[in-house]
């Protein structure tokens, strides 16, 4: 039973670096956040049909959004020029 408690804070405190990252992310990097959320969810049902042209066109997909999605935070973000 130790070693399943181990186990279980260690997953706890992964979650909770995480939770923290998209916390920092979301208030830093709204955009990025945005693109990287919008291609999951593009990508996810490209996996679950689980066809190889399904899977390839769920990859691009999700390539197109998050280059769309950098394209955008560099027209929305100040440069460092």
């Amino acid at each position: 039973m130790k070693i399943l408690r181990a186990i279980r804070d260690v997953i706890d405190h992964v979650c909770i670096r995480l939770y923290v990252a998209a916390q920092v992310m979301a208030a830093t990097e709204p955009v990025r956040l945005r693109a990287i959320i919008t291609s999951v969810v593009a990508l996810v049902p490209a996996l679950a049909i689980g066809t190889i042209p399904s899977t390839v066109a769920g990859v691009l997909v999700s390539a197109l959004v998050l280059v769309a999605g950098e394209d955008a935070r560099s027209k929305v973000s100040p440069s460092d020029k």
